[in-house]
């Protein structure tokens, strides 16, 4: 369907159409600009607002071919085929998507409805040549279904091939009744009840997806489908020891059909056991078969699970094979990773949604979006009633943690440190103070906790391959005036020291000096009065004893910053490290500091990472100076 978009004109009811003309014409301009991503992508929102505009679906049809999106071009052409049945260009452009699926039989069926209706069209040879091909590929189908070899058993698969294809679309309600049907038909049809059990599980119905899947082995006691099934929906229900069983029977299963292997790695690597998944990942290798489908794929999850056991090597070789030979997108995202630093990699292993699918990644989306904007103020409850309902979910967290992809951690960061679970912020701080992933996600998760109070702002973490000591930036500076505690200040007081910080920026010492005296003779031990006055002393060329006065002041009124910072940095000086670091311990966790004392804490850190030769972490104390 190549072809170039003309934008109509119209202007009648143009109060009511104006969205629809202003996305359109967005999505025909990015079309005619051959912006394929951009078009689909625009094209793919508007249909939602406007399902009948046959324009937005012909952006995706012809869009997502060039893009490879072959689940939205099955549904573009079966769109554009309801418009108008006869559209040859549409026929066969849904023959020719079901096919590069590999829907065989869907594309056989569609490919031969295209000949009956267009039997002279100028493509009628590469359909005759499909059809050819694709029904030897059919007796195999039958064989391995257990089919008869005639148009029964062909709408039998297709029947079967339709609600993949629905549940690949997240249509799930027409998926479960297409495979209700094909069960209706011939109840011992295994693949079926197999695609039957994920549906479920990805529309949150996790009960009858493990229903279904036990229904398969009362027909096939080892089938290996089933078997892997149940150990991912008993490890998402938090049954871990029954998904454990399941996944030692699926180990012990041989089979002689390649996708064994596939099943094998998909499974373990959803359990997280690194160990299996990198052995049969071995014993595919050594039988030297390839799979019939999403072999890069699976070539990724191993790699993934040769970098959690520290082989990077081949890690870097298998993802690199699968983006040469499979041109596989999660490979290829991880493969670029490995070009980084490994503190700075996120290579993950399978994204959030492969965990978290459905009603309850929706409902989680939905709550964060409504915390962000502050449209909800209990969603903190409603997150933890969620997880009090559904302790399986948040048992996940720590897979997801460190298995997702880097939206998939943000993701998960950011629930947890709104639910204020304790559980969920141990699991938090686990993955915070560990290895695994960047050292920046991890530090983010670090600042997470401590935005909750559930640790401190000082705190070891993994940075750069080492341990280390760091202060988390969590805290506010404000230019309000801040109230010392257990230390008011009275309005005439108040009214001297102002006029007495004015003199002393004009370098008015002795009028400063005089201001603060004076000021001192209302409230004689106000620590900020008696901090200035020893400062302008110290600045007016005064003989006193810093150290001294500092240390009678910090002792008087130790949560007093001023004077155990500025104390602080006098120990620095004379290399009186231990000390300095005592001084200033009680304010790591100060979360508001005036705009005038954050530079005394700016300064104290970066001169005591200074001293400690780490240059890289005492610029960015300085930046905030």
């Amino acid at each position: 369907m190549g072809f170039k978009l003309k934008k109509k004109k119209n202007f009648l009811s143009r109060f009511k159409t104006f969205d629809k003309i202003d996305v359109l014409s967005e999505a025909i301009d990015l079309f005619n600009e051959k912006r394929w991503k951009e078009a689909f992508e625009v094209a793919e929102k508007a249909v939602k607002t406007y399902p009948n505009e046959r324009r937005f679906w012909e952006i995706i049809a012809v869009s997502g071919s060039h893009l490879g999106e072959y689940s939205a071009l099955q549904r573009a052409y079966g769109k554009l085929i309801a418009f108008d049945a006869n559209d040859e260009n549409a026929w066969f452009g849904l023959a020719q998507a079901y096919a590069f699926s590999e829907r065989i039989a869907l594309a056989v069926k569609t490919y031969k409805q295209f000949l009956e209706k267009f039997p002279s069209d100028s493509k009628a040879t590469h359909a005759h040549d499909f059809i050819k091909t694709g029904e030897k590929e059919l007796e195999r189908i039958f064989a391995d279904f257990d089919l008869p070899n005639n148009e029964e058993g062909l709408n039998l698969a297709c029947l079967q091939e339709k609600a993949q294809v629905l549940m690949k679309q997240g249509n799930y309600e027409q998926s479960i009744k297409k495979s209700e049907e094909v069960i209706n038909k011939k109840p011992d049809f295994v693949s079926v009840y197999n695609n039957l059990s994920l549906t479920y599980f990805m529309d949150d119905q996790p009960e009858k997806a493990v229903e279904t899947a036990r229904k398969v082995l009362d027909i096939q006691p080892h089938n290996f489908h089933a078997l892997g099934n149940l150990a991912k929906f008993y490890f998402f229900l938090g049954k871990r020891e029954d998904a454990q069983n399941y996944a030692n029977l699926l180990e012990s299963t041989k089979s002689d059909n390649p996708m064994i292997y596939a099943k094998k790695i998909e499974t373990f690597a959803f359990l997280g056991d690194d160990e299996l998944v990198v052995k049969v990942y071995k014993d595919w290798q050594k039988q030297k078969v390839e799979l019939p489908e999403s072999e890069g794929f699976f070539r990724h999850l191993a790699a993934f699970s040769f970098h959690q056991l520290g082989k990077e090597n081949n890690a870097r070789k298998i993802w690199k094979q699968a983006v040469d030979e499979n041109d596989e997108d999660f490979a290829k995202d991880n493969f670029e990773e490995m070009h980084l630093a490994p503190h700075d990699r996120n290579v993950f292993s399978l994204p959030l949604h492969y965990w978290i699918s459905g009603k309850f990644f929706k409902e989680f989306a939905s709550a964060i979006t409504k915390i962000a904007n502050g449209s909800d103020k209990n969603l903190t409850e409603k997150i933890q009633q969620f997880f009090k309902q559904n302790p399986n979910v948040l048992g996940l967290l720590s897979n997801v943690l460190e298995r997702a992809d880097l939206s998939g951690k943000e993701f998960v960061i950011t629930l947890i440190e709104w639910s204020e679970m304790p559980e969920a912020l141990e699991m938090l701080k686990n993955f915070a103070l560990g290895q695994r992933g960047s050292d920046d996600i991890r530090y983010q998760a670090a600042m997470a906790l401590a935005q909750v109070n559930y640790i401190s702002n000082k705190v070891k973490l993994w940075r750069e391959g080492e341990l280390r000591e760091i202060i988390l930036l969590n805290f506010e500076v404000t230019s309000e005036p801040i109230e010392i505690e257990g230390y008011p200040m009275k309005p005439k007081t108040l009214q001297f020291l102002g006029k007495g910080n004015n003199a002393m920026h004009s370098k008015k010492f002795e009028l400063a000096k005089q201001y603060y005296e004076m000021a001192l003779n209302i409230q004689p031990n106000h620590p900020s009065l008696l901090y200035n006055l020893m400062t302008v002393k110290y600045l007016n060329d005064e003989e006193i004893d810093l150290q001294g006065e500092l240390e009678s002041l910090v002792t008087r009124f130790p949560t007093y910053s001023f004077a155990a910072l500025t104390l602080a940095l006098e120990k620095i000086k004379d290399g009186k490290i231990e000390e300095a670091k005592a001084l200033a311990e009680r304010f790591h966790d100060q979360k508001v500091w005036h705009v005038t004392e954050i530079t005394l804490w700016c300064r104290f850190n970066m001169e005591l990472l200074i001293e400690k030769e780490d240059y890289e972490a005492a610029k960015m104390w300085f930046d905030l100076l």
